[in-house]
């Protein structure tokens, strides 16, 4: 099984946003005014994704990724502050989750890939300029039945707990292991494999 390593987190988190990695990423200062509960969802979703991949063992069939499948960004704080794994400061591999505009609330997850800046208010608050990766977890395209697709983006924000942001350290949380909630047959061959793929590559074409 393998030890919680956050670099595993921001290596998968990275792939998964390799195809955007070319455009030029937001000012840090970029709208929290998110109110789409499905994105909100959507994107712990692929947070869930990311860390549970990135720590899968197929010797054993099983993930040690430490957080739960939650069904809310509130579920999530839950269980991190139960377990003492809600902390102050950011760093690299951490899992943020970003309060809203009036900070009532939290709108949206992602993880934490670099801390960039660290600077601090005329109130002596701490804020954090950090490089993320934020994604989402959805249907296929068109509504249709069929296995969920991540899309992933690089994204710059100024984060703080002051603003209600919320720092989840995941790797410090007591170890658990889960299975995969979809089971995958393994392909009897590198053809099958070939044959799989064109298959699907020509249903989403047409």
């Amino acid at each position: 099984m393998l030890r919680p390593m956050p670099h595993l987190l921001v290596s998968t988190a990275t792939a998964l946003a390799s195809w955007e990695l070319h455009r030029n990423a937001q000012d840090p200062d970029v709208d929290r005014s998110i109110t789409d509960p499905a994105r909100s969802e959507a994107s712990l979703a692929f947070v869930h994704f990311a860390g549970f991949w990135s720590h899968f063992a197929p010797d054993i069939g099983c993930s040690s990724w430490t957080l739960p499948e939650c069904k809310s960004l509130e579920d999530m704080i839950e269980f991190a502050e139960n377990e003492g794994g809600v902390v102050a400061s950011p760093l690299a591999g951490d899992v943020f989750l970003l309060a809203s505009s009036r900070a009532d609330r939290h709108v949206l997850a992602g993880v934490i890939s670099v801390v960039e800046q660290v600077t601090s208010t005329l109130n002596e608050a701490r804020t954090f300029v950090c490089t993320t990766i934020e994604g989402e977890l959805g249907a296929a395209d068109g509504g249709d039945v069929g296995p969920c697709v991540p899309t992933a983006r690089v994204v710059r924000r100024r984060l703080s707990a002051a603003y209600g942001d919320c720092f989840i350290r995941w790797c410090d949380l007591a170890a658990r292991t889960s299975r995969p909630a979809v089971e995958y047959m393994d392909p009897k061959n590198i053809v099958t494999v070939d044959r799989a793929f064109l298959a699907d590559a020509l249903r989403r074409a047409a």
